[in-house]
């Protein structure tokens, strides 16, 4: 039976009638509800507002008599499927309209929900008895994002310094090793096996032998060993000794993954407190990507510094969405 119906029923009754054509009374009238095809009224989500507190969203309900419920819908932009955060059966209604909806600070809901920095797409839903659902349009919005990206911990400066003789690469503590080795051969005649592995060690670090060298110079004897220790040491003796200073800065943080490196504020001798590097986190780990969590110890080696001068530190760490750390606490030293 095909009949054009406006009406959400059709009304059927029944009589019976014999061959002489007497019929019966008509049976009680039923109504049988017609396979709903329309899908509800628009409902509208108007409002997905980022706050401290989480995200602010309003709506307006769809205008249809047949809804069954409502459901609020978020996903991550870009992802395939939706996650209904909130339903709202007929009854419950009245606990989420707000009086006036053009008010900015009048909301249906708070989303609170402990959400990544990235972006989330919410649509506001209406379903009706027949399982048909018709959404609002989809609103994007990113949580709110003060920037703020933890502190810097631990953070330190201390001096960093070192006699050279001329353009030799002599420092003061392999000086002393060196003189110790001359002095014991001269009173004793032996050089303690001790001395020697540490002063062997000391060449090798300086540069001024080479790794496959070691083996030959920890076969020299005694006499050997003095000789050309005491050529080394006479070679600094007559050259003209310089003491080099620079600050090293040491810290540690807790990493996250979009952490792009570390900036360092400095003011020298006074002067206006400015950003002076900026160092990116590859520094760090050279050769292997930069851990993507975890609290991490850092260094970094001023060589742009002067004795008698007063230098004032900074730190901060950056990241690739534009947040960045507390800076912290002002640091200063003066290299005597």
């Amino acid at each position: 039976m095909t009949r054009n119906i406006l009406t959400d029923s059709i009304y059927y009754r029944i009589q019976a009638s014999d061959i002489r054509s007497n019929y019966s009374d008509y049976s009680p009238t039923i109504a049988v509800k017609r396979a709903d095809i329309t899908p509800p009224a628009l409902p509208v989500l108007h409002k997905a507002m980022p706050t401290p507190a989480g995200i602010a969203l309003a709506w307006r309900y769809s205008s249809s008599e047949d809804v069954a419920y409502h459901e609020l819908q978020r996903k991550p932009k870009g992802a395939p499927g939706w996650e209904a955060i909130l339903t709202i059966s007929n009854e419950e209604r009245e606990q989420y309209v707000i009086t006036d909806s053009t008010q900015i600070t009048g909301i249906c809901y708070l989303d609170e929900s402990q959400l990544e920095r990235r972006e989330y797409d919410y649509q506001f839903v209406a379903f009706d008895e027949g399982g048909l659902a018709a959404g609002s349009e989809i609103i994007s919005v990113r949580p709110y994002d003060s920037g703020s990206r933890g502190s810097i911990e631990d953070f330190q400066i201390e001096p960093d310094c070192r006699w050279v003789n001329g353009d030799s690469p002599i420092d003061l503590a392999l000086k002393d090793k060196m003189e110790q080795v001359i002095n014991q051969y001269e009173t004793v005649g032996t050089i303690d096996i001790a001395l020697r592995n540490s002063t062997i060690m000391g060449l090798e670090m300086a540069s001024i032998i080479e790794n496959s060298e070691m083996t030959a110079w920890q076969s020299y004897t005694d006499l050997q060993f003095y000789n050309e220790i005491d050529i080394l040491h006479t070679d600094y003796e007559n050259g003209t000794t310089t003491r080099i200073c620079n600050i090293t800065l040491n810290w540690s943080y807790e990493l996250e993954a979009s952490i792009s490196g570390f900036q360092i504020h400095r003011s020298r001798d006074g002067s206006r407190m400015k950003l002076y590097k900026t160092l990116p986190i590859e520094f760090f780990f050279e050769g292997g990507a930069a851990p993507s969590s975890g609290t991490q110890s850092f260094s970094y080696t001023d060589e742009e510094t002067e004795t008698q001068i007063r230098y004032v530190y900074k730190m901060m760490a950056v990241y690739s969405d534009g947040g960045y750390s507390e800076l912290s606490g002002p640091l200063t030293l003066v290299v005597e």
